[in-house]
């Protein structure tokens, strides 16, 4: 008897995915996280993910709510603060893209 195996669909982003996290988290950083794309480069099992940031593109005013670690500069964001994910960059290019035009 043979077995058909099902695969879960994770409505979870996972390590490596690109994101766009929400406005509105109460720093000064929020327009800055909600225009730019952010990389998972660790989760801790507590809904918190760790997002880098290039730091080129980081302004100097809002680099103090960044914790520098061996991954680059990361802020924590939960699932709530997460607005779109993706595996592949250029689909989070597009809905940015979107935003900024409406669409």
């Amino acid at each position: 008897m043979k077995y058909i195996k099902t695969f879960e669909s994770l409505d979870e982003p996972e390590i490596n995915e690109y994101v766009v996290c929400k406005e509105g988290i109460g720093y000064a950083s929020a327009e800055f996280t909600s225009n730019n794309i952010g990389l998972i480069v660790n989760y801790n099992g507590r809904s918190a993910y760790s997002v880098k940031y290039e730091f080129d593109i980081i302004p100097k005013n809002i680099r103090e709510y960044f914790d520098y670690t061996y991954d680059g500069y990361c802020r924590a964001m939960t699932i709530d603060d997460i607005k779109f994910w993706s595996k592949n960059k250029e689909d989070v290019e597009s809905y940015l893209t979107s935003k900024k035009y409406n669409i």
